[in-house]
């Protein structure tokens, strides 16, 4: 009875996980899209093969840890009519997707700009450790001569690196594509502390079951760039087992512990 009455309490504590609405236009989504297949389409035919598909997007496979199988199946899925490529207009219909959720882009931007920060530290302290003083610095106009000559130079590449920054963040949110919970049936929720069988139970309520890896998996929730998910796991179908989001690894942690929780239920 006292078992009962504390997974009473902990599903009390377990709410709805609701994802922030992403509020991108159809006309943004175009524009990734369309960035990313000028990037894949180098000889301009409109046919990206697997080969040209898998060259791209494997630059970025330690972000979500996608396999190459897996990148495959997702290759298959965007060639709707099967005749082995992928055109242009597969593509943005495959962005326009209302069945498919990607990362937002502060999402994507933010974890940027945390590993740009990493390699300027680095670089600074660097710069500090290698100065020596015997060596005269520039004089102020020598230095003031090469700062004009890089800024007329980054102003003709502008357009260039632009393009690239586009290419680079349409490829980052991509590989975040992952079915929406709901199109595959699953019902996500989230608590600041809740046991193995309190998950479980309360996914009985709702005539499921806690699903298997297979479904974290799919639903890409490892290692996802959502800040709501960072520090959570998820309570997988095998008695008191849990998929940590951070490290996307299992761990056994019974089924009375209280864990920070994502609840995918089946």
């Amino acid at each position: 009875d006292e078992d009962e009455d504390e997974d009473e309490d902990e599903d009390d504590d377990i709410v709805d996980h609701v994802d922030e609405e992403d509020e991108r236009s159809d006309e943004e989504l175009k524009k990734y899209a369309n960035a990313m297949y000028d990037e894949m389409d180098k000889d301009q035919d409109d046919k990206v093969t697997w080969a040209e598909y898998y060259h791209v997007v494997k630059k970025d496979k330690d972000y979500t840890g996608e396999t190459k199988a897996e990148e495959e199946e997702d290759f298959k899925e965007i060639d709707a009519d099967k005749n082995g490529y992928v055109t242009r207009q597969e593509l943005v219909e495959d962005w326009l997707r209302e069945d498919l959720d990607f990362a937002d882009d502060d999402e994507v931007d933010d974890d940027d700009e945390d590993n740009e920060d990493d390699e300027d530290d680095a670089g600074t302290e660097d710069d500090d450790e290698d100065e020596d003083p015997s060596v005269k610095k520039p004089s102020s106009s020598s230095t003031k001569s090469k700062a004009a000559a890089s800024s007329k130079s980054k102003s003709t590449d502008s357009d260039e690196t632009l393009g690239d920054k586009l290419k680079d963040t349409a490829l980052k949110i991509f590989k975040t594509r992952a079915p929406t919970p709901k199109s595959i049936n699953v019902k996500l929720f989230q608590a600041g502390g809740v046991s193995w069988n309190a998950a479980e139970q309360h996914c009985r309520k709702l005539d499921k079951h806690l699903c298997p890896d297979k479904a974290v998996h799919q639903l890409k929730l490892c290692q996802d760039p959502d800040p709501s998910h960072k520090g959570r796991s998820v309570p997988i179908d095998t008695p008191g087992v849990w998929m940590v989001l951070d490290t996307c690894t299992k761990e056994n942690h019974g089924t009375d512990r209280a864990n920070k929780a994502l609840i995918a239920c089946c």
